[in-house]
């Protein structure tokens, strides 16, 4: 199943950044700095670019973590819990998602992404989490001077300085906001999802002797769903991400692996991605892969499965 996975190496895409040895353009994504660490799980940047100016690309992503995006080029169109909206130069909230989000554009584009940890919009204090979840909001929304945060990189042409840049604004408004760090709980079952989103709640929550409701509580308040969604969708990410050439090939059997059959896993697709994992491999999926390759490229940085200095094995 692993090896039916598509090569778009004829995609008429391509990234001034890194790219996958099919061709399919990834973003420079690194983990945040340690004093941010708390608070933000990565930062990246793309830079695609296409043939055809005037082409688009109907796609769609799954992101698990809430993130502010800015959209530097591009036309950009989003089908949110809201409807569907369009984007042009604009700095946008992306709740998490419970499912895929169709997502595409017209001609080239360029962003800067802050995905935040779970915990980190209880910790500055900021909505209910759960309220955000599928969701788009323009920053403009919570009053924020768009213009003057765009300003802020308009002499910066090295992606590398713009991920610095965005680290300077995520430092002044946690200083701005006071905010405490993330429950240590909520840290502690990212970490667990990420490593085996089979785990059981109970067993969970024995572990760290708390009753599971608390547990439940706790991870619907920092992740925005219940914990047993959360596990299910951590673990149908990872299968995506091996299906889309973006993951550990020294660990794609023991993702297949979680499922007990096709049609479990059949179902989870089906469930998250509105296609089953036939119809996923067999769709090209720039933006998805882009977004698949963040999360993994943090999941193993934080398991000790890969040095942030080494190069991904997905990388050309």
């Amino acid at each position: 199943m692993l090896d039916d996975r598509p090569r778009p190496g004829s995609l008429p895409v391509g990234s001034s950044l890194e790219s996958t040895p099919d061709g399919l353009p990834l973003s420079a994504n690194r983990a945040p700095t340690e004093d941010l660490k708390p608070w933000v799980a990565r930062v990246f940047t793309t830079d695609v670019r296409l043939a055809d100016e005037s082409s688009g690309m109907d796609c769609g992503f799954l992101f698990d973590a809430p993130a502010m995006r800015m959209l530097f080029e591009g036309n950009w169109y989003a089908v949110s819990a809201d409807g569907r909206k369009t984007y042009q130069r604009e700095a946008l909230f992306f709740g998490p998602q419970s499912k895929r989000m169709e997502v595409g554009m017209t001609g080239s584009f360029r962003t800067l992404t802050v995905v935040l940890n779970p915990g980190a919009t209880h910790a500055f204090g900021n909505f209910p989490l759960g309220a955000t979840v599928d969701r788009i909001i323009p920053y403009s929304a919570f009053g924020y001077d768009t213009e003057r945060l765009y300003a802020r990189f308009e002499k910066l042409d090295d992606p590398a300085d713009w991920l610095l840049e965005v680290e300077q604004i995520m430092r002044e408004y946690i200083v701005h906001k006071g905010a405490r760090k993330p429950d240590t709980l909520t840290v502690a079952f990212d970490m667990a999802a990420l490593a085996d989103p089979n785990m059981r709640i109970c067993d969970f929550a024995e572990e760290h002797g708390i009753a599971q409701k608390t547990v439940e509580r706790i991870v619907k308040r920092d992740f925005g769903m219940a914990p047993k969604k959360v596990l299910r969708r951590a673990r149908v990410l990872d299968m995506a991400a091996a299906l889309c050439g973006v993951a550990d090939e020294g660990e794609t059997e023991e993702i297949a692996l979680r499922y007990f059959d096709q049609s479990h896993l059949s179902r989870d697709f089906t469930t998250f991605f509105k296609m089953t994992p036939a119809q996923f491999a067999a769709k090209q999926q720039p933006l998805m892969t882009l977004a698949l390759e963040v999360r993994q490229a943090r999941r193993l940085e934080l398991l000790g499965r890969l040095d942030p200095s080494q190069k991904r094995p997905w990388q050309a």
